[in-house]
């Protein structure tokens, strides 16, 4: 199923379908390759906490990028540019994918805090014109999922919740544009 949205005027079409928390367990106890993906930052990953997954079946790859700005004393997601607010994104966060799904085989359920996240990851990476489903197309993947409200939803529904460390992003999972195997 391909869901128009409508960014400003521009109508882009996804290659992602809509799931619900429950049908993203359901999958992921069903289908051993379906994996949880989380964008949030890692401290949100953290420190919020995350759906319980097997270490093996959950990816956290923030997809913005969470940076200190000395010079107003801040941390940020978003900057000015043009008098336009443009989010702070992971510019290799389709390659990080690359290099840890296999595009043949693996089902990718993206995960964020409440939907939104998910949705620009799954939509727009790192080529701000081009949905982030045909960059991960043009890479072979073809089973992408965005988790309709995120962990928030994930929450409110009961579902188990970990704040471990497995699957959590690291420096050195990062390898700039390198689209060589982890």
């Amino acid at each position: 199923v391909a869901t128009a949205l409508v960014f400003g005027g521009v109508t882009t079409t996804s290659g992602w379908e809509e799931i619900t928390p429950e049908d993203a367990q359901d999958m992921i106890d069903s289908n051993l390759n379906a994996y949880l993906l989380d964008v949030r930052t890692v401290a949100e990953y953290k420190f919020v906490g995350h759906p319980n997954a097997p270490e093996d079946r959950i990816k956290n790859i923030p997809y913005w990028k969470f940076e200190f700005d000395r010079a107003s004393d801040e941390y940020f997601f978003y900057y000015v540019e043009d008098g336009n607010l443009v989010a702070n994104i992971n510019n290799f966060f389709d390659e990080e994918v690359y290099r840890h799904f296999d595009p043949a085989t693996d089902t990718i359920i993206v995960v964020c805090k409440t939907g939104g996240r998910a949705g620009f990851a799954a939509e727009d990476l790192e080529e701000r014109s081009e949905p982030a489903s045909n960059r991960l197309e043009k890479l072979g993947f073809f089973s992408i999922y965005r988790m309709t409200g995120g962990f928030k939803a994930w929450q409110d529904l009961g579902l188990p919740v970990s704040s471990g460390y497995e699957g959590i992003w690291k420096p050195s999972d990062f390898r700039g544009r390198s689209l060589k195997k982890k």
